[in-house]
């Protein structure tokens, strides 16, 4: 039968054209999702370059990634986290993870306080306590940092606080605390008191990548169109 289909004069005749549209709508489409896409990134840039204000923290949960909010409560100073094998500026260090009780409400919040140095043989970590005081935190929604692949558990080590992790996640992060806390993480603002380097920038590839990505969908819906023109058309000057 499927020979029969194959050898069938109009089967072969409506094949290709059919095909190369079906392929050249395919290849637009894909396209166009690549602008799509590098214009998300422009404006998750032009977010980070706006002074926007700061919501409540009742509100975080349906403000997007990177907006800016607030928080009122205190720090948890006594188990604090370092993700290890931070690469910052081509050194290697560490993410500083501090529990935040907020005044009201039963989840905590995870804030990364920024970057700090792994000790170089023989020296000390540099200090990462603050007090336990009530305060005002701001940031930006943000999540936490990460790696393609994670060998071993979260925490290696079974010592006390702070401990050191390797990648772990907010479900492991919970766990280890034995708190329920909210399904985001504040970048601590770079002008607040009591952190670290602070260098935040959007995460993933930048919005010429989708633009060169785009250029290639279209040349290639361009390129199916051409092919299946008439070799006489083709020709045309």
């Amino acid at each position: 039968m499927l020979d029969d289909l194959i050898n069938d004069p109009r089967f072969r005749r409506l094949f290709p054209p059919v095909a190369a549209l079906l392929m050249t709508v395919l290849f637009v489409s894909l396209g166009l999702w690549q602008i799509d896409r590098a214009g998300q990134k422009n404006r998750t840039r032009a977010l980070f370059a706006s002074e926007a204000p700061y919501a409540a923290l009742a509100a975080a949960e349906t403000l997007g990634e990177y907006e800016n909010f607030m928080a009122e409560g205190r720090y948890d100073n006594e188990r604090q986290v370092l993700i290890d094998n931070a690469i910052v500026n081509g050194r290697i260090g560490y993410f500083v993870l501090t529990p935040f009780r907020p005044a009201a409400g039963r989840r905590w919040l995870i804030v990364n306080r920024g970057w700090i140095p792994r000790p170089a043989a023989g020296e000390r970590l540099e200090d990462i306590g603050l007090a336990a005081n009530d305060r005002s935190v701001r940031g930006r929604i943000g999540r936490l940092p990460r790696i393609g692949a994670r060998s071993g558990p979260a925490f290696p080590e079974d010592g006390g606080w702070p401990k050191k992790g390797r990648y772990p996640t907010l479900d492991e992060l919970a766990a280890a605390l034995g708190e329920e806390l909210y399904p985001f993480v504040m970048l601590l603002d770079p002008a607040d008191e009591d952190g670290f380097l602070r260098a935040w920038e959007p995460g993933g590839s930048g919005p010429l990548m989708h633009y060169s990505y785009a250029l290639q969908w279209f040349a290639m819906a361009g390129g199916t169109l051409a092919l299946d023109l008439p070799d006489e058309q083709r020709r045309m000057p």
